[in-house]
């Protein structure tokens, strides 16, 4: 029978002990290894969710902002189609009104006695007529109404500015002058015309 040595026998005690130590550890460094796997993955989920939670506010921040400028650019719109009717509405009256008014320039002679005649004026009420006919005549021949108008207008408010007394509505004139005048075409001339401040010769301005 051979003879074992003592180291012999105790390196044979030894190695199961040392080989179970190493898969102890082994086994503890998986575990702790799959912990730390586990808790990473878990961090990163984590993450990756709130990621994905951040993203879904965002996105639902978004659409609430498109809806509010949709609403928003549908009440521009509507105030866009009051703004254009209301406008349309403004054309409309402004033509009607267009209808009711004429563009005029008048020769005014006056007599003694007219209305608002200033005591300067003494000729008769033939006199002022026949010079109105005058001024008619001397515009048919060629002369501007507005040159008459600066020297035989009685007229002192608009006489320099060749009778022009701008665009007026139907019926503020007197009634004889504004019936001619809502009868002539553009541009016409119509005289002497007879109303309570004298004799007129008038023009159709617009």
């Amino acid at each position: 029978m051979k003879r074992v040595s003592i180291w012999t026998l105790m390196l044979a005690l030894m190695l199961p002990t040392a080989f179970g130590c190493g898969d102890e550890t082994s086994e503890e460094s998986t575990e702790e290894s799959t912990e730390e796997s586990t808790e990473e993955s878990s961090e990163e989920n984590g993450e990756e969710s709130s990621e994905g939670e951040a993203e879904a506010h965002e996105d639902e921040a978004h659409e609430g902002e498109a809806h509010e400028d949709e609403a928003h650019e549908g009440e521009e719109n509507l105030d866009l189609a009051m703004d254009v009717e209301e406008h349309a509405l403004d054309e409309e009256t402004t033509a009607r009104v267009a209808a009711e008014t004429r563009g005029i320039a008048h020769i005014l002679v006056r007599y003694e006695g007219a209305d608002r005649a200033p005591e300067s004026v003494t000729r008769s009420q033939e006199e002022a007529q026949a010079r109105a006919q005058a001024a008619l005549e001397r515009i048919e021949s060629g002369d501007s109404f507005s040159d008459v108008a600066d020297e035989m207008s009685d007229d002192d408010a608009n006489a320099h500015h060749g009778g022009e007394m701008g665009t007026l509505p139907h019926g503020i004139l007197p009634d004889s002058i504004d019936t001619a005048l809502f009868e002539m075409d553009l541009e016409e001339i119509r005289g002497p015309i007879e109303s309570p401040l004298g004799y007129h010769v008038i023009r159709r301005t617009h």
